[in-house]
């Protein structure tokens, strides 16, 4: 049977047959139109529920794609043609720029993180994000209003700036790529100079470049040199180097305290970990110790090694559920307050230290800022405590969650 051909109105005889309608046959019409086109609705829902519709809309949107690259499990897939499907459908609603820039930027952000934890990646993801970056520059480009570009400048910059760093990884054409798009947005630059001028301020403040009325104050110890590989473990010279702060220090603490009999760590050929972890948790329970070992050796010390030192006043020990092994280091749960944390290990990896574990596993660690990431001391206690299923899922979707709202903690 052969379909029935029908004309469709052309947009001028359908405003002449509007013109023609009561207000009794337009909210008919509009009516009917809001129950059965659920693209219309949510247009509808935005034109007149305001802000609030849109935000909810927005947040369903945001775990739809989340869903469109990961499973439940947080295992990784590329369901690219349905997360496109997502964004299409949301920008049918016509909701305001910087909503739909939220979700393009979600999941540019998505895709990024499969990039840098996955390998064997197909190259139909790094050209969907590709395109999506550059789609996220078209529409910033196109804002006229200056008000405007400014205040998505200012609240997308660091998010943008993030994406378009050139991380220096295997993949570089595709990070130089992203930063030739990020290059691009002319909306940036405001919000750039207002971070290039605070982080001068910063600066000046840090290294007191400004001359203080009291010559004889000790000057500020810089920050050290931060790590920008990505990595599950650290470079080989500062796996090194952080050893050669660390086991001086200890040897300080023991011959303070006389925790025990261990001395002149750094020239033992092997050591027992319990008995260095003693020392250890000394340490870590009491950290005003750093600032004394700095007052009697800090001046024999490189500046480097005195900030990293400094560094560890900062450090968090307790109880943490090793949740899983990524491509940047294990994700370590606490067990006080839900934070999560991505750690990468001194000279073995996570993976490669709890190998023959199933995770997840309960451990004891104190965590330690090291040039801009986290590492542990290197003595993990792991607690023989069987976690259920309930147990499993719990941390499962504390990750899940922390992941979705880019609340894993990679500094201290």
């Amino acid at each position: 049977m052969a379909g029935i051909k029908v004309r469709k109105l052309t947009a001028a005889q359908m405003r002449k047959e509007l013109k023609g309608c009561t207000k009794e046959d337009l909210s008919a019409l509009l009516e009917g139109i809001y129950k059965s086109c659920p693209d219309a609705a949510n247009y509808l829902n935005v034109r007149f529920a305001g802000n609030e519709f849109e935000e909810a809309l927005l947040d369903d949107a945001i775990d739809r794609l989340h869903d469109c690259f990961f499973t439940k499990k947080g295992k990784a897939r590329l369901g690219l043609p349905a997360a496109k499907a997502v964004i299409e459908d949301f920008e049918k609603a016509c909701p305001g720029i910087a909503s739909v820039l939220e979700l393009k930027l979600a999941y540019i952000e998505n895709g990024m993180e499969i990039i840098e934890h996955y390998r064997g990646i197909p190259s139909s993801l790094y050209s969907g994000v590709e395109r999506m970056f550059q789609s996220v520059a078209k529409d910033m480009n196109a804002i006229e209003d200056p008000e405007l570009g400014n205040k998505l400048a200012l609240r997308f910059e660091d998010r943008l700036a993030e994406i378009g760093r050139d991380f220096g990884l295997g993949e570089a054409g595709f990070h130089r790529s992203m930063n030739d798009t990020y290059c691009t947005i002319r909306w940036r630059h405001s919000a750039s100079e207002a971070g290039k001028e605070a982080a001068v301020i910063e600066a000046a403040e840090r290294f007191s470049l400004s001359a203080p009325s009291d010559t004889s104050q000790e000057p500020a110890i810089p920050e050290p040199a931060l790590i920008t590989d990505s990595a599950d473990v650290l470079p080989p010279e500062d796996g090194d180097l952080f050893y050669q702060i660390f086991f001086p220090f200890l040897d300080f603490v023991n011959g303070k305290l006389h925790i025990n009999k261990l001395k002149n760590l750094s020239a033992k050929k092997s050591l027992d970990p319990g008995t260095v972890k003693e020392i250890a948790e000394a340490a870590w329970s009491d950290t005003s110790l750093i600032g004394e070992y700095l007052a009697a050796h800090g001046s024999d010390l490189p500046l480097e090694h005195q900030a990293i030192l400094k560094s560890w006043e900062r450090c968090i020990s307790g109880r943490f559920v090793l949740e899983r092994n990524l491509k940047n280091g294990g994700i370590l749960i606490s067990l006080d307050d839900e934070s999560v944390y991505q750690v990468r290990g001194i000279k073995s990896s996570f993976e490669e230290m709890y190998y023959y574990h199933s995770l997840p596993v309960m451990i004891d660690a104190t965590l330690l800022p090291f040039k801009g990431v986290i590492i542990t001391d290197g003595l993990l206690g792991t607690m023989n405590v069987f976690l259920g299923s309930g147990v499993k899922k719990q941390m499962k979707d504390i990750y899940t969650a922390a992941k979705r709202r880019k609340q894993i903690i990679t500094k201290l």
